[in-house]
């Protein structure tokens, strides 16, 4: 496991120590062998049959290859930032099949093109990857991408059940699918004024980068379309489970696969950061990612004074059906027991449900949308418990651009 001291890693190995879905994954006769660039600085959850490797630096394919030559793993699970193809090709050269949760490109990359700073648009090298003859090699499975993606085929399958229709987006009159999710994490425990840091509940520098992207990014006919405006820089309107939300249209690597499938509606991710992300935003809404420390709304920062939920789902809307909202509420006192928060929980669950299809699946390279979406979702359950469904037959029919409701 790359990136095993992270927040993810931290709340993936709590399941596999604690959860009998985690716990399968695990027979007695294997090791896990634990990886990250620093030693965790905290007490981490750790199962009987894991070790830590010396913290090292991972810059390159090479160093991940003399890693995975040392110690002949049959699975990796790269919960940290690497480039993907290297390592997915590095695990193919010595036998191991590989999940990743994102896609991602070697850190400390020179950028040439603004174009760089943009998930959206490096994510269609999805569509490209190396040839590899051997392994399984999971891409993008966490929640987001991973379970959500596989959520917009359950939301078809929904909504043609509760309305006698086909599961298709023409049967359906689909014209958009929205991603919404409602952060509604906070701390008993008061924090440093808005302005000081920047506090988030998954990776603080990544939930910079995505929101400080210089436009705000949607799919339109299949292809990343640009907004007029920054991603922290206004406010759309969106169903998030029982509510309407005001959040922020965010890039994700979602938007390019699930656009590839349906390319005749559109797509967006609708995000409403927890108040604390939130009031820094508004505090100081021109600083540069860089230029803003952090604070983790997680372990080992904060754990026992956490309080709130996640709600994250997919939003299915049609011209004559109203909209139907599929997804999972997940409380933070579900995530307490196993040291993390409600978004992280909801992401080890992916990783859990993906591994556990890493096992079944024949030789290749595969996307969330590609696996069986019963199985994937009943997986991710055991950890999350049942999907909820809203279907608001009365709503009215608005593309992404009428949702907004102003500037942030």
């Amino acid at each position: 496991m790359l990136g095993a001291a992270g927040g993810v890693g931290r709340a993936t190995l709590a399941l596999l120590e604690g959860h009998p879905l985690g716990q399968a994954l695990l027979p007695g006769t294997s090791e896990l062998l634990l990886h990250d660039r620093a030693p965790a600085s905290h007490a981490t959850p750790t199962p009987d049959l894991a070790r830590w490797l010396p913290a090292t630096e991972l810059d390159n394919k090479q160093d991940i290859a003399r890693l995975l030559c040392e110690h002949r793993p049959d699975e990796v699970i790269e919960l940290a930032v690497v480039g993907t193809w290297d390592c997915m090709s590095a695990c193919a050269e010595v036998g191991a099949s590989y999940l990743t949760t994102a896609y991602d490109t070697w850190q400390g990359t020179e950028l040439l093109d603004p174009d760089d700073a943009r998930c959206m648009l490096r994510s269609r090298a999805l569509f490209d990857p190396p040839d590899v003859e051997v392994g399984v090699h999971l891409l993008c499975m966490g929640m987001n991408p991973g379970l959500i993606n596989v959520l917009v085929a359950r939301g078809l399958h929904e909504l043609a059940t509760r309305s006698g229709r086909a599961p298709s987006l023409d049967a359906l009159d689909l014209y958009a699918i929205l991603l919404t999710e409602l952060d509604a994490t906070t701390t008993t425990t008061p924090l440093e004024p808005a302005s000081e840091r920047f506090p988030c509940t998954w990776c603080p520098d990544g939930c910079l980068d995505e929101i400080l992207e210089p436009e705000a990014m949607m799919t339109v006919n299949g292809e990343p379309a640009v907004l007029d405006h920054p991603p922290h820089r206004a406010f759309y309107e969106a169903r998030c489970g029982d509510e309407l939300i005001h959040g922020h249209i965010v890039p994700h690597e979602e938007l390019v696969s699930l656009g590839a499938m349906y390319p005749s509606v559109e797509l967006a991710y609708c995000y409403r950061p927890p108040p604390a992300t939130r009031a820094a935003l508004a505090a100081a809404p021109d600083r540069l990612p860089d230029d803003w420390p952090t604070r983790r709304l997680y372990p080992p920062d904060h754990l026992e004074d956490l309080r709130g939920f996640n709600r994250l789902g997919a939003l299915l809307c049609s011209r004559t059906l109203g909209e139907l909202w599929v997804g999972w509420d997940t409380p933070v006192a579900d995530a307490l027991p196993y040291s993390t928060n409600a978004t992280l929980l909801q992401v080890a669950a992916g990783v859990l449900a993906g591994w556990s299809e890493l096992r079944t699946a024949a030789p290749g390279v595969y996307l969330p949308e590609e696996l069986d979406t019963a199985r994937t979702l009943g997986l991710a359950a055991q950890v999350l418990g049942p999907l909820r469904v809203v279907w608001d037959r009365d709503a009215v029919p608005r593309a992404v651009a009428k949702r907004r409701v102003g500037p942030a």
